[in-house]
């Protein structure tokens, strides 16, 4: 599932629950991207992001500021992607 979320840029991004850090860096049309894994096979993907406050690795709570988003320039609202999966593929 992806749900897109119109917001200002420079807000804050939170976890939306406890798990690692597995991905944390700049890729191409996707910004500063973060990935999170929960785990049981759950993850979490941030997108557009200006910043990252975490790297690699890190463990993150539920609701913890994890990054802030990033003007979006070929759109008229800045957007946050939040991608849930319910499985993590090597």
């Amino acid at each position: 599932m992806v749900v897109l979320i119109d917001a200002p840029e420079g807000m804050e991004i939170h976890a939306v629950a406890n798990g690692k850090v597995s991905f944390a860096q700049w890729l191409k049309s996707y910004g500063y991207l973060m990935i999170i894994e929960h785990g049981h096979g759950y993850m979490t993907l941030y997108a557009f992001n200006q910043s990252l406050y975490k790297q690699k690795n890190d463990s993150v709570k539920a609701g913890e500021v994890i990054a802030a988003l990033d003007k979006v320039a070929d759109a008229a609202n800045q957007v946050c992607i939040l991608a849930y999966a319910n499985k993590v593929y090597r």
